[in-house]
């Protein structure tokens, strides 16, 4: 295999977005948060003002644009680790809607042939003690609607984690409880996991591209 594309996905408050930038740290590599351009300037505007039907198509659509810049840096020999993709925006969507996981993971996800599929997902849990913990520390500008709705609404805490447990067992993500490791700990596990499926690439790596993805 060439440079691999490899994502992380999970719950809020799992660690994705410093493990990201931890890894990126790690490996010498580029550290990016998307969306990106033109849609980050409008996310603000997005979560503030639209419907949430509104908010999922904006993210939906953020997934191309990053998909098509994944493409992108393949062609150019250059790994990339993800921070949070597709599944994020579908997973969000059905747990804020109360939709079954299940039907939506069938009827979406079967429709996205042309978005670029990562090589390995990783998948980050947190208790949730832990993951209130760790929401309630941040700053508020570092937290999102959804951190917001994890700590208000325990029905939608739930239904969150357990979309995320499905589609993970679904896909076959490698599974990292990141409730009592230190950051060091989930980092090297990270490192290691993704060390472990580059064992057949067939040339050095030009640099790792770590993006987070909100």
């Amino acid at each position: 295999m060439n440079c691999p594309f490899v994502v992380f996905e999970g719950i809020d408050g799992a660690g994705k977005t410093e493990i990201s930038a931890l890894v990126a740290k790690k490996l010498n590599g580029m550290h990016l948060e998307s969306p990106t351009g033109k849609f980050n300037e409008l996310r603000k505007y997005v979560d503030d003002n639209l419907s949430d039907n509104g908010r999922f198509h904006f993210y939906l659509a953020s997934s191309y644009d990053l998909s098509n810049k994944v493409k992108e840096s393949k062609a150019s020999n250059t790994s990339i680790v993800c921070a949070r993709y597709i599944h994020s925006t579908i997973i969000g969507y059905a747990s804020r809607q109360n939709i079954d996981i299940e039907s939506v993971y069938e009827s979406i996800l079967g429709k996205l042939n042309d978005i670029e599929q990562p090589d390995l997902t990783i998948f980050l849990y947190v208790d949730q003690d832990n993951q209130r913990s760790r929401i309630t520390s941040r700053n508020d500008n570092q937290n999102s609607k959804n951190d917001y709705m994890c700590l208000q609404n325990e029905d939608y805490q739930k239904r969150l984690s357990a979309n995320y447990r499905y589609v993970a067992e679904k896909e076959g993500w490698r599974y990292i409880d990141t409730s009592s490791k230190t950051i060091e700990e989930v980092v090297s596990l990270c490192i290691k996991s993704i060390n472990s499926i580059q064992l057949y690439h067939d040339g050095p790596c030009n640099k790792i591209c770590v993006t987070a993805y909100h």
